[in-house]
């Protein structure tokens, strides 16, 4: 999918994509233009549903960019509809949500001798108030390293050389509702350069101890766990359940 054909997709097509439950018949439709090829009407259409339905609802795929019309009347999915078709359940009407990507980034300093960690106060909701490490979500098309480089100079204006040490896969839990599932790719660096900015886009920016950072009632849930995958002197992928008391 091309950027240009990204930004060109509408507020009406991005609640369609995203909703949970899809009309069947448009699911129909997107399962048998999977099957590959230019397609007729009459080669789409192979239940009992009236002519006037389902012109509709192929209709409306073709509004949201899902599907193509080709000169001869043929249908087929477009590059944008192939990849959202894939992403169907496989035994219901849906598209299959998945959690979100993103990098947490630890950079440490010594100052004196102690080493001091950077860490962002949240000024933004969930979690406003809570001790977190610096990060952005993953852009689509974006590789880890550029995404962890962006996210640092961003939220800190501080750049230095960055290695990736693991992942971690997390569920925040609310009163046994999951809130969020996330993926982060961890990074580390050390004796960063630039100017401190005072506050990125998510956080107010500090340094601190591990030993403050590891006592403070402030640190995120998971966030243990981050510093420990971002010390290991080898690639590490965990997964856990963070049972949380607000959100």
């Amino acid at each position: 999918m091309s950027l240009h054909y990204f930004c060109s997709v509408t507020y009406d097509t991005l609640q369609f994509m995203n909703s949970e439950s899809v009309n069947k018949i448009q699911v129909q439709i997107l399962r048998q233009l999977s099957k590959g090829g230019g397609r007729r009407f009459s080669e789409i259409n192979t239940g009992d549903v009236p002519t006037d339905h389902f012109s509709y609802h192929l209709k409306q795929l073709i509004k949201y960019g899902f599907v193509e019309k080709s000169a001869d009347n043929l249908y087929s999915l477009s590059a944008y509809g192939k990849t959202r078709s894939i992403m169907l359940y496989p035994n219901s009407n849906g598209f299959i949500e998945q959690g979100f990507m993103a990098v947490r980034i630890v950079v440490t300093k010594k100052v004196g001798k102690t080493l001091k960690y950077l860490i962002q106060e949240r000024i933004v909701e969930p979690y406003k108030g809570v001790y977190g490490t610096p990060g952005e979500k993953i852009l689509y098309g974006e590789k880890l390293s550029e995404a962890a480089d962006r996210a640092l100079k961003v939220q800190t204006g501080l750049t230095c050389p960055l290695e990736l040490k693991g992942m971690i896969h997390m569920f925040d839990e609310l009163s046994g509702e999951i809130m969020q599932d996330k993926y982060f790719f961890i990074f580390s660096g050390s004796e960063p350069n630039g100017e401190l900015i005072a506050s990125g886009r998510s956080g107010k920016n500090i340094w601190i101890s591990k030993d403050e950072l590891i006592k403070s009632p402030k640190l995120i849930s998971g966030g243990k766990e981050i510093l420990e995958i971002a010390a290991s002197s080898h690639y590490r992928v965990e997964e856990i359940t963070a049972s949380v008391s607000r959100y």
